[in-house]
């Protein structure tokens, strides 16, 4: 049949004709040869099953088993060109006869395209859902009229409740939300409704079955459909969403609020110049550097580096970071002012996942005022020493002194007019200018002897007033600014005028052409924070003396050291460098402390602060001198246990019609007073050997001899608060060195409190 052959020919889609037994091919048209590859004589030496993968032939095979004859729509089975191109194909075919055998006609439309396309689809769907699942989203309708709420097919997976539980009513939706959201929600959806807004965006809060609050957030989009208007759009689970975005707020609030700096750079170039560059300071920055957050951000850390910054603590932070390893360090920055900022720097790099680092986040607190303290307890401990090795030396000499000023004093006595008299005179003085010394070195390492007193220190202010007057010259003015109700200090008032005197005398030389002197007293209450700028300083109520002048001032280094006994800057010959030192170890040794704040071209302010007494009642007294007459003779108990100063006691009380009665130390004295029942008074030294100091001596004596007084000495006067630890406040201390007439007095004070 010519017609049907030309058909089959020239039909565009390929067609061919195969043996159903041996699945030959028998016949193919032009577009099977030309779509496929193949020739016509290769397509008769081949089987249908040539142009399948090996993986569908089995199929296949099924599927031509199955065949009963007819039309049969095969569907969709997959060729391989011969360029070994995958091809999806939609197979029809008819059984026939063909030249006597049974066979079948069959054509096939390439459908590639439209697999491809779906298969699109079908990944984008599982996209689509997968996408909807992770981000807990899904399409979201109400009925603008009904109020009938379409919920997504995975409602479940977006909120975690059933959908049955879920009800499809606005209205009885409602008492689903957290009651705090309630009836927001049903104004502003009513508003909406009563509007011409096309859009409609919500965020509220639902309860879970299990009490949980659920964050839901939607959008819509009003459309027209066939029953109306509808708001069609999405719904979200944002729960986790609001909870990170909480903690990202809170960890904004907190990086913002706390006091240190925090600082994050990124991770190179670490030797570039420019680099590495700061992305974010906080707020703290800001405070403590004066820079603002702008000026900071793409700038390099070096910025704030200055000429004090320690090369050495630079160098080990670029190796720890060139490694990438966490390093801490303590660092001197600027601010923008210029001053010196310490910081303690703590840097750690950061990595994205555990890979690659990005940047490096540095923790820096605010160390100065630290340091500040630091440095003043170095130099407190630095004088603490220097007064411990000061007072050991003082101490000898005042054994020394004690001998040669007594001796010097009793040659000037006795010698008549002449040369000899005038060396004992030359040495009498040198005794005394040397016996000064000493005290002022036992000043600094408080181990004077203070004879403390309730006071009103603007009293003493103003007594000393005048003799300030006459001791500056009058191009420098005083001014007194004296607080009315100042509390009660127990000061010794003789120590207290010279160190008031040479803070005085200390700002005449730093006013060389005259200024002003302003002297104020405060009260002043030292709290914790108040205390830890002074190290030394215990909480409590003090009286504060300040001095200031308006002079030259100190440098940093001088200033540091004013304190430092034979510390000057004064021409050799012209000061002694113990005034301030004795200003600070007669402070001390009070119970208060000292501070001086000074600038060069700034002046320079001392400020002395006393404790309070609890009497705020307390009368300067000032004992009425009286004419002694002789003393009466005496037996006197001397226990002392160096042998040069026992014997000019010895001698001095001969002098004085004593008899003298000597022991070296607590059991020969004991000894001693046994043998001579008619001792009348123990002269002591406060150190001794032997296993007994000299109150423990005096304790043994009145426990036998309860009328024998007591009067005890010594050179080395950090006894004295031994003294006051173990007696009452009504002691007889005569400290090394020691005059006759000193002597004398001591013994008076003595025989007037013996009980008659």
């Amino acid at each position: 049949m010519p017609v049907l052959d030309a058909f089959f020919r020239n039909h565009p889609e390929p067609m061919w004709v195969y043996d159903l037994e041996s699945l030959s091919f028998l016949a193919v048209n032009h577009a099977a040869i030309t779509h496929y590859g193949y020739s016509e004589a290769e397509f008769l030496r081949m089987t249908i099953a040539d142009i399948r993968p090996k993986e569908d032939v089995r199929n296949l095979m099924e599927n031509i088993a199955k065949v009963a004859g007819g039309r049969d729509e095969a569907g969709i089975w997959r060729h391989v060109k011969k360029s070994g191109e995958l091809i999806h194909v939609r197979i029809t075919s008819y059984e026939t006869i063909y030249e006597g055998r049974r066979a079948e006609i069959v054509s096939a439309t390439d459908v590639s395209d439209l697999v491809r396309a779906k298969m699109r689809l079908q990944d984008q769907d599982a996209a689509l859902r997968t996408a909807q699942s992770l981000l807990k989203v899904g399409p979201w309708k109400i009925d603008c009229e009904t109020r009938r709420i379409s919920w997504p097919d995975d409602i479940e997976s977006i909120t975690g409740m059933r959908a049955e539980d879920i009800p499809q009513d606005f209205d009885a939706f409602i008492p689903l939300l957290h009651p705090d959201d309630r009836s927001r929600e049903v104004t502003a959806f009513e508003n909406f409704l009563n509007s011409d807004n096309d859009q409609y965006e919500f965020q509220y809060r639902i309860i879970g079955p299990d009490g949980e609050i659920i964050h839901l957030r939607g959008k819509g989009q009003v459309v027209e459909t066939a029953n109306g208007r509808a708001l069609t759009g999405i719904i979200q689970n944002v729960t986790e969403m609001v909870e990170q975005s909480s903690q990202m707020w809170l960890l904004s609030e907190c990086m913002s609020r706390v006091n240190d700096i925090i600082l994050i750079t990124e991770a190179g170039p670490i030797d570039d110049p420019d680099g590495p560059r700061i992305v974010f300071v906080n707020e703290a920055f800001e405070r403590k550097t004066g820079y603002s957050i702008e000026e900071a951000i793409g700038k390099t850390p070096r910025f704030l580096q200055g000429a004090e910054t320690q090369r050495t603590e630079l160098d080990r932070i670029r190796n720890a970071i060139a490694a990438r390893q966490p390093v801490q360090a303590q660092l001197i920055n600027y601010t923008k002012q210029g001053t010196p900022l310490w910081l303690e720097v703590d840097i750690v790099p950061v990595a994205i996942g555990g890979g690659e680092f990005t940047h490096f986040i540095a923790i820096e607190r605010d160390i100065t005022e630290r340091k500040g303290l630091e440095n003043r307890l170095r130099e407190s401990e630095r004088l603490e020493s220097l007064g411990q090795l000061t007072g050991g030396i003082a101490h000898d000499f005042n054994n020394l002194l004690t001998v040669v000023l007594g001796n010097s004093e009793s040659l000037y006595n006795r010698l008549p007019d002449g040369p000899l008299r005038e060396m004992a005179s030359l040495s009498l003085a040198a005794s005394r200018r040397g016996s000064d010394l000493v005290m002022r070195l036992l000043a600094f390492a408080r181990r004077q002897a203070l004879a403390p007193a309730p006071a009103n220190l603007n009293e003493w202010l103003e007594d000393n007033l005048p003799l300030l007057r006459h001791s500056l010259p009058e191009s420098i003015s005083i001014d007194l600014d004296l607080h009315p109700d100042i509390g009660i200090a127990a000061v010794d008032r003789s120590q207290f005028d010279t160190a008031l005197l040479n803070l005085c005398l200390n700002a005449k030389d730093a006013m060389a052409n005259g200024g002003q002197l302003h002297i104020q007293t405060k009260n002043v209450d030292v709290d914790d924070s108040f205390a830890e700028t002074m190290p030394e300083i215990e909480p409590g109520a003090y009286v504060m003396v300040a001095v200031r002048d308006n002079g030259s001032g100190m440098a940093p280094e001088v200033r540091d050291r004013a304190f430092e006994p034979f510390f000057t800057t004064k021409n050799a010959g012209v000061g002694s460098g113990l005034g301030l030192s004795m200003v600070y170890g007669f402070v001390r040794q009070s119970g208060g402390d000292v501070a001086i704040h000074s600038d060069p071209g700034q002046g320079t302010t001392v400020r002395l602060f006393f404790p309070q007494s609890a009497d705020r009642t307390a009368k300067v007294v000032k004992p009425a001198r009286r004419e002694r007459a002789a003393l009466p003779e005496l037996k006197v108990l001397v226990v002392e246990d160096n042998e040069f100063v026992m014997a000019h006691v010895k001698r001095l009380m001969n002098d004085l019609g004593m008899k003298v009665v000597a022991a070296a130390n607590g059991p020969e004295a004991l000894e001693q007073l046994s043998r001579h029942p008619d001792i009348s008074l123990l002269f002591t030294d406060v150190v001794l050997p032997g296993g007994m100091d000299g109150v423990q001596i005096s304790e043994a004596v009145r426990a036998v001899r309860p009328e024998v007084r007591t009067i005890y000495t010594t050179g080395y006067t950090e006894n004295a608060t031994i003294l006051s630890e173990k007696v009452d406040d009504k002691i007889l201390l005569l400290g090394k060195p020691y005059r006759k007439q000193d002597l004398v007095e001591k013994i008076w004070a003595a025989l007037e409190r013996r009980p008659a």
